[in-house]
């Protein structure tokens, strides 16, 4: 017999049909045998309709919902901003619901604090820590149940998808770009994921200890310290003890830099890396792979 589990969170929609976006913790997975209940409260419109899952992706904490619309309702929108363009020190503006329906409505306020912020956090749902990029900082008071809400510019638009606090600390909460959520939106839901371009390896930082014990002559790259096997880098003839110094024609400096010029790719493309092997330089062609699930 199903177990029944109930836990809260927030969202917002972005489609008049209803489709909202949420982050991936609060709902789970696609193809995950639940059923979510959403509430829909807006004036004149107070009531629970039952929701899918139409795409969700573990890596970005992204989730985008379908109200099972079966009365064909138009439902009010949000208007999604540009968080490219919101400057740190400017308004910010938290909707949600924290600690659950008992504290529904709450808005907090506050600023945006920073940008480009980068935390680990540990899975509930792999019991392993998962690292989140290029988020926003924000004083505006986050707490458990904000999560999937908007966060707000003072037009009212969306800037940021509210997705966790700081473990210990006050006034520290954190936003996953609206940009990042838009770039993705319509994969999600044509596809249920988000494609990862792939190459399959483990890296770290290069430091001036690691050099040295490596005879490296500096400390320029990213040391790769092992490749998965099957993948496109172990096809392609990377090996543990590389140092990749550069993708395409850009310089790598950390895996931050790997991470970002990833990004720019797509699963199929064929980019160039340059390592350095024993001294000498190579220059080596991929073609990058999707990433496997299980490794997301």
């Amino acid at each position: 017999q199903p177990v029944q589990q109930r836990s809260a969170g927030s969202g917002f929609i972005i489609d008049e049909t209803g489709i909202i976006l949420t982050n991936q913790h609060v709902v789970g997975n696609k193809g995950d045998d639940q059923t979510i209940t959403v509430v829909v409260d807006v004036p004149g419109l107070d009531r629970e309709y039952q929701a899918e899952i139409v795409g969700s992706d573990f890596s970005l904490d992204l989730a985008v919902l379908r109200i099972i619309n079966e009365d064909n309702h138009v439902f009010p929108t949000v208007p999604l901003g540009d968080s490219d363009e919101s400057r740190i020190g400017e308004w910010a503006i938290a909707i949600g619901n924290p600690y659950g329906e008992a504290l529904h409505h709450t808005v907090t306020v506050g600023v945006l604090s920073a940008k480009g912020r980068e935390i680990t956090i540990m899975s509930q749902e792999t019991g392993k820590p998962n690292t989140y990029k290029n988020l926003m900082q924000t004083d505006a008071a986050i707490n458990s149940g904000n999560s999937g809400g908007p966060l707000l510019n003072m037009k009212g638009e969306v800037i940021g998808i509210n997705t966790a606090v700081h473990a210990g600390a006050q006034g520290i909460g954190f936003a996953i770009p609206i940009n990042v959520a838009k770039d993705v939106l319509d994969e999600m839901i044509a596809t249920g994921g988000v494609s990862q371009p792939w190459i399959g390896i483990y890296q770290q930082n290069l430091t001036e200890s690691i050099a040295s014990q490596l005879r490296l002559p500096d400390e320029k790259g990213v040391l790769i310290v092992d490749v998965v096997e099957n993948s496109p880098a172990s096809e392609a003839g990377l090996q543990a003890w590389d140092v990749l110094r550069r993708i395409g024609d850009r310089d790598v400096f950390s895996t931050s830099d790997v991470g970002e010029e990833m990004a720019k790719y797509t699963t199929g493309d064929e980019i160039m890396v340059t390592i350095m092997r024993q001294g000498e330089m190579l220059l080596i062609p991929i073609t990058l792979g999707d990433k496997p699930a299980h490794l997301r």
